[in-house]
């Protein structure tokens, strides 16, 4: 494909403990097909020798950059790439992950052609835990581009059709995320990239999804969701994530909050 533009893609990559799999995950969006990508480091005060590595991957390449911050979590590793970044779209990926060569020119590409703030593309689930995670179906109809009243009409169902979920498989325009002020709430440690999602797809003018798998997302058994271990923060994240979807439901989609509230009350006792 020609790429009749050159926008920067900043693509913001959290880390915390992940020296195993970092390599690989830097690795891949630097060999991307579209090359005019700055690569951002938010080492989120790792204990292990993640940082020592970012920093070694910053030197030796002049459109990477490392920003270093005490734990916060992941929210605010992101926000601190978002603050940072240079880029016309953002990009997120997870530093346990990878993505395919193409990605990042396959969605910059469609997102020109299409004047889309929002692109949004498949994944593959990879590891010994995906067996119920297989390469997930399109949220919605591929290569249509939709506007906030159709994203409005997903917002009931969002708890089974997961059109809000992982930031990872979508690039955002910059300037709408400066403009709607969209940023990861961090006192939510558990999906709080949904809550991000609602915000940037129900404000956005125009989104569009893909149908190409370009994400690889590593599911295991220490995931935060997944293991066994006691979650102090869990309930008050998911009640403040709950919380917050209801305002904005609330505040702009007021039409359908009714079946929003008894579909989420669905999928609970589900």
């Amino acid at each position: 494909v020609y790429l009749c533009m050159n926008e920067l893609i900043s693509v913001v990559i959290p880390i915390y403990n992940r020296e195993s799999t970092l390599q690989k995950c830097v690795d891949s969006v630097l060999a991307q097909t579209y090359k005019n990508i700055e690569v951002i480091l938010v080492n989120d005060g790792s204990t292990d020798g993640s940082g020592e590595f970012a920093e070694i991957i910053a030197e030796n390449f002049g459109n990477v950059r490392v920003i270093r911050q005490k734990k916060a979590g992941v929210s605010a590793a992101r926000n601190a790439g978002i603050d940072a970044a240079r880029g016309d779209y953002i990009g997120f990926t997870d530093a346990d992950d990878f993505v395919e060569p193409d990605m990042y020119e396959k969605m910059l590409t469609a997102a020109s052609e299409h004047s889309a703030q929002v692109v949004s593309a498949r994944f593959k689930c990879i590891g010994s835990e995906c067996s119920s995670h297989a390469d997930a179906a399109p949220l919605f109809e591929v290569l249509t581009l939709l506007n906030r009243d159709d994203m409005a009409k997903l917002l009931p169902e969002m708890n089974t059709n997961k059109v809000f979920h992982f930031c990872w498989r979508n690039i955002f325009s910059k300037a709408l995320l400066k403009s709607k002020k969209i940023r990861f709430n961090e006192n939510i440690f558990v999906g709080e990239d949904t809550l991000f999602n609602m915000r940037a797809l129900l404000f956005c003018r125009t989104v569009l999804m893909l149908p190409d798998v370009l994400y690889n997302y590593r599911l295991h058994n220490d995931s935060c969701m997944r293991s066994g271990k006691y979650k102090p923060f869990l309930l008050e994240s998911l009640s403040l994530q709950y919380d917050e979807k209801l305002k904005l439901v609330d505040k702009y989609f007021f039409s359908v909050k009714n079946l929003y509230l008894q579909k989420t009350a669905e999928d609970t006792l589900k």
